[in-house]
């Protein structure tokens, strides 16, 4: 694979976005796993940990960003590296998602006291 011979010179991960913030359509695979608005969020987070064990097995570390502080409870386990995103940055709450976990987690965006603006 790509990932086995390049291993040297870095690291492939992949990104997954189980999530879609609240201005897209479609809310992803974890609100809308059947993509018709039934929000059928336990069948959805079943969809989405199938999809990373998948990826695990094939060797290639998962990356994804959280939207909220549930569903990383369901699926962190899995990922490799996580983001929280403009949305959560000023969130307090993800603030201490990211300190409780056991993957390094990334924000972005303007908010958080990083001096993006």
């Amino acid at each position: 694979t790509l990932a086995h011979t390049l291993r040297n010179e870095l690291i492939v991960v992949m990104r997954v976005f189980l999530d879609k913030p609240s201005e897209h359509a479609w809310s992803g695979m974890i609100n809308d796993p059947d993509l018709d608005g039934s929000n059928a969020i336990n069948k959805g987070l079943r969809r989405a940990r199938n999809l990373l064990i998948e990826i695990n097995r094939m060797g290639v570390p998962a990356a994804t960003e959280y939207l909220d502080t549930i569903s990383p409870q369901f699926v962190a386990d899995l990922v490799s590296w996580a983001s929280v995103g403009e949305q959560g940055t000023e969130s307090e709450a993800h603030w201490e998602l990211a300190s409780g976990l056991s993957t390094p987690v990334g924000f972005y965006g303007e908010g958080g006291g990083g001096g993006g603006g």
